[in-house]
């Protein structure tokens, strides 16, 4: 992270496909002070400019194993979460 790389995920991966990870409050690294944007890509002509929610809860950064049970007990509780799902054969512009 401090290199400022990505983690591209396996194929099939559960409800995520890219995940870049960001310091919140200030510069200094550490587990109290990251936050996460995730991204999903829907290469399929299904998806257009309908929102499908079971695609963000399914982005869920517990179920998933980016954050632990532990988040809750930082001082200021989990950090926050982007969500970002791209529908990218669609048809229909927005």
């Amino acid at each position: 992270m401090a290199r400022g790389a990505g983690v591209i995920c396996a194929n099939s991966q559960s409800g995520v496909d890219d995940l870049l990870l960001y310091c919140y409050r200030d510069k200094n690294l550490g587990r109290d002070n990251i936050g996460v944007i995730e991204f999903q890509m829907k290469n399929d002509m299904q998806y257009g400019k309908t929102i499908h929610p079971y695609l963000f809860d399914a982005m869920d950064p517990f179920h998933i194993g980016v954050f632990d049970d532990e988040c809750d007990e930082l001082p200021d509780g989990p950090m926050p979460v982007i969500r970002i799902v791209a529908a990218l054969a669609s048809k229909e512009i927005s």
